[in-house]
């Protein structure tokens, strides 16, 4: 605001100054003209600084400054001084807001070449990159520009063609090279604006040339993903993902831009990679995560949809553990089990993959439920719970009749199915169904039988001396199963008598399993005590074995 203010001061000195030289105009002497464009120069600029006061003085200015080009000899256009005055002219449209039209006027392609070339560069190389940067765009409508350019470089002995350059050892500086690349990149996004995305692709291409080599760690990759992405939109795909194999391979973006180029042509398992890849690298944004998921579930590719939301997952767990954020992650579990069991339903799904991969989303919504609990904050995810004993017992019954060879498999599912029973029964407000306590006995009870046959198939196959440890857990495992149906029978009072007998038949059973795991461990003294104890159940099951 004060440098405003000031700038208002100094033009009515320079206003002053300017009309005493215009009274001068006569004079035939140089020195009065030089002097004359230093204050007009000068005047132009305080226009400009104090166009926060008054916004007509940006008016001025731009008059002053047309004024000031218009009086340089066609022969000075690649003086300093005609450079800085364009600079200051496309500076004022910018701050008025000009037209489209006029700032494309203003800065054409020709003039800003050769503005930013012969600023930055040596007369020797700026007409090599002029002869480059024309070849490099035979297709455009752009090519008689760019051909008037290359009658100014007729004085070059032996003009270099685009074949040359590409096998050339020319490197630019730092500062010329990011010149270059800022005119490529402007044009680029030009054409990609209004959809000419061939055009865009070239420019964008052009900048990923060797010539660039100075700042190719920041700057190449950039461009050969912008590229892919036009021939994205050019339907070119497989263009598109050999462009994008160019680029460099620890950077999220580009993985996502393989991501795009795979979706587009139904390679859902290099798609299923990058996402991989994508979340690995060090700028990995969560945002693309959820791009990623609205793409996948456009595309119809569920093992693609999994495989991103798994990574999501992931990273709402390295979040932090407060309860809100495992009531979400929670939410995100039961839509990748669903996801599961969908693929599971599909003919020719590798069910026994997909199966592990079930399991273990249930035994991570168990851990964070144990979380939730531990802070009294299960009430939150109530429903959810429900959601998830029930999904987990069901698909526990369906594997005993469909799955095969799956029997320690099932044994988990209603194990985790059992503990969720538990977190649901702790978490509820008032008293569970008596459905709830049916279930906890089915569910523990299956889980042990579960493991009693697998170690029987075990047995058959020849392979007894190797689990003694097995073995030892199986029969802690039947004795707390005992213990826990004990305690539901003496618990839930609501139970009836079918319900009451079955837990019993239960308990007979288990000391039967119990009886043949001690025999396989040789284990007759605590045979002994399960033989007393059965004598001294008063059930009519124990009597008659």
């Amino acid at each position: 605001m004060l440098r405003a203010q000031r700038a208002c001061d100094s033009v009515k000195w320079l206003q002053k100054a300017f009309a005493i030289v215009e009274q001068l105009q006569t004079s035939t002497e140089s020195t009065e003209g030089d002097l004359r464009r230093s204050i007009l120069r000068s005047l132009a600029r305080a226009y400009f600084l104090s166009s926060s006061e008054d916004p007509e003085n940006l008016v001025r200015a731009e008059a002053s400054l047309n004024e000031l080009i218009s009086s340089i000899d066609d022969s000075k256009h690649t003086s300093n001084e005609y450079q800085q005055l364009r600079w200051m002219r496309i500076a004022v449209l910018k701050r008025r807001k000009a037209p489209h039209s006029v700032f494309l006027e203003a800065a054409s392609l020709r003039q800003s070449i050769n503005v930013v070339l012969s600023e930055y560069w040596p007369p020797q190389t700026s007409r090599i990159m002029y002869i480059w940067i024309g070849s490099c765009f035979p297709s455009f409508d752009i090519v008689p520009k760019m051909w008037t350019i290359l009658e100014q470089c007729k004085t070059l002995q032996q003009p270099s063609t685009a074949t040359g350059l590409a096998n050339a050892n020319l490197e630019l500086s730092k500062i010329s090279a990011t010149a270059c690349l800022t005119l490529l990149w402007q044009y680029g996004n030009r054409q990609f604006q209004v959809k000419r995305w061939m055009e865009a692709a070239d420019w964008f291409m052009t900048g990923a040339h060797k010539v660039f080599a100075s700042i190719a760690s920041s700057s190449r990759s950039k461009c050969l993903r912008k590229a892919a992405l036009c021939h994205i939109q050019q339907q070119e795909f497989a263009r598109a993902a050999a462009t994008i194999r160019r680029c460099s391979t620890d950077e999220a973006a580009t993985h996502y831009v393989r991501l795009l180029a795979a979706v587009h042509q139904g390679l859902e398992d290099e798609a299923v990679n990058a996402v991989q890849a994508m979340v690995n690298a060090a700028d990995f944004n969560k945002k693309m995560l959820m791009l990623a998921t609205r793409l996948a579930n456009e595309a119809d590719m569920k093992n693609l949809l999994l495989s991103v939301s798994e990574a999501l997952l992931r990273t709402m767990k390295t979040r932090g553990d407060g309860s809100e954020l495992n009531g979400e992650a929670i939410t995100l579990i039961r839509c990748i089990i669903r996801l599961v069991l969908q693929l599971m339903a599909e003919p020719g799904s590798n069910r026994a993959v997909l199966i592990r991969v079930l399991i273990v989303h249930f035994n991570t919504a168990r851990t964070l439920i144990t979380e939730l609990s531990a802070r009294t904050d299960v009430t939150v995810v109530f429903k959810d719970v429900s959601w998830l004993w029930r999904t987990a017992y069901n698909c526990a019954i369906q594997g005993y009749s469909e799955w095969t060879e799956s029997e320690e498999y099932v044994s988990e599912l209603f194990d985790v199915a059992r503990q969720l029973l538990e977190a649901y029964g702790d978490s509820a407000l008032a008293d569970v169904d008596v459905e709830i306590h049916v279930h906890m006995i089915n569910a523990s009870f299956a889980v042990v039988a579960g493991k009693v046959f697998a170690m029987r198939q075990r047995y058959s196959q020849h392979q007894h001396g190797q689990f003694e440890v097995q073995l030892r857990t199986l029969s802690e495992d039947l004795t707390a199963c005992k213990k826990r149906i004990r305690s539901i029978i003496d618990n839930a009072k609501l139970l009836d008598g079918d319900n009451v007998n079955r837990a019993w038949s239960f308990i007979h059973a288990l000391r039967v399993f119990e009886s043949e795991t001690l025999c396989h461990l040789k284990m007759w003294k605590q045979l002994l005590d399960v033989i007393q104890e059965t004598i001294s159940a008063s059930d009519a099951l124990a009597v008659n074995t």
